[in-house]
């Protein structure tokens, strides 16, 4: 499958994502509104690939990028969060050849103005319980639905997918006290019977995304480590849609993520956030169905479940206190331990 990188925009007031274009990028300059954007680890990792010389440019995916960046002046690149997942060992290797790639390729590309380099130490974390009391904060919500969406998935293989949503959706409501629209619109398309999609493009569309967020491994600790993954992807996306129209060092923010993450992208044509058009910073979310979604009783059903659920739910709260992530933090403990009895053998 080809490496095609492409920038998402999370936040917008169209169905579809807009193009990066020089024209918005140079009025917003014009109008002190800083372009930024959240690079995924996808795109550190190929750049890396290429400075070390194992493929060319050309063989990377990456030349299309190259000419975005070298047309489109003024962006202000992220890839802090990018290094904050991947593995210590790796972290300071794609923080040199991320800089080495821009002065090769991008020589006219000037790092943003508030960036500043210093010394990247980090722990090799690849397992929720280690991340740091933060980190774990802002994952929590979306790794514990990642992980039990796992769980139903290979445990309750015989039901029909309508059921694997009602479970989750349950679980998520009663026992987690939450519910991610986001999270929960990549469960529908993992529970998702795709080879019942008559249309070839939309089959392939579901897949990527389902093929994404369902994870495979043959261990208990692989398929977390993957599900923590999916999670900082989904985070990734919040991120980069919590940013838009915020400021940051008295700046207005623009705010794209660059991925090359096929299905993390058609999630995102799925499911995207909408800001409020008096210029306030809440979004709120929205779905997008095509027609053959919209005459599916699947997608009927997982659609107004849902409706349904987040109206008769009642919080004093929206916020989150401390002891509502502890609670959560014991949660995720007990679904940690159903995926490893998952890989548990039979005592012979």
């Amino acid at each position: 499958m080809a490496f095609s990188p492409v920038f998402i925009k999370p936040a917008r007031l169209t169905r579809k994502s807009p193009d990066l274009k020089k024209s918005k990028v140079l009025k917003n300059a014009m109008n002190s509104v800083e372009t930024a954007v959240i690079i995924d680890l996808n795109i550190l990792s190929k750049m890396n690939q290429v400075v070390k010389g194992e493929i060319t440019l050309n063989e990377s995916g990456l030349k299309d990028l190259v000419k975005t960046l070298n047309n489109v002046r003024g962006l202000c690149l992220s890839p802090g969060f990018a290094l904050n997942e991947a593995e210590a060992s790796y972290v300071r290797e794609l923080y040199n050849s991320y800089e080495t790639f821009l002065e090769r390729y991008c020589r006219d590309y000037i790092d943003h103005p508030g960036a500043i380099k210093t010394k990247i130490e980090k722990e090799n974390v690849v397992q929720f319980e280690e991340l740091s009391v933060g980190d774990r904060y802002v994952n929590a919500i979306t790794y514990l639905t990642i992980v039990k969406t796992q769980l139903i998935s290979r445990s309750r293989q015989k039901v029909s997918p309508e059921e694997q949503f009602y479970n989750l959706l349950s679980f998520l409501a009663e026992k987690a006290d939450i519910i991610g629209a986001v999270e929960v619109e990549a469960a529908k398309y993992v529970f998702f019977n795709t080879d019942e999609v008559k249309d070839v493009k939309f089959r392939a569309y579901c897949k990527k995304i389902k093929d994404n967020f369902k994870k495979g491994g043959n261990s208990s600790e692989k398929l977390l480590a993957r599900s923590l993954n999916a999670a900082r992807d989904i985070v990734y996306y919040r991120i980069a849609a919590g940013q838009q129209n915020t400021y940051i060092d008295g700046k207005m923010q623009d705010c794209w993520l660059l991925t090359a993450d096929d299905g993390l992208a058609n999630l995102t044509n799925s499911i995207y956030f909408v800001p409020q058009e008096n210029g306030e910073d809440s979004k709120y979310v929205t779905f997008q169905r095509n027609k053959e979604q919209e005459k599916s009783e699947y997608w009927q059903y997982c659609d107004h479940l849902l409706e349904k659920t987040i109206q008769e739910r009642r919080r004093e709260s929206s916020a989150f206190t401390e002891s509502d992530f502890e609670k959560l933090f014991e949660v995720i403990n007990e679904l940690e331990l159903g995926i490893k009895e998952l890989f548990t053998e039979p005592a012979v």
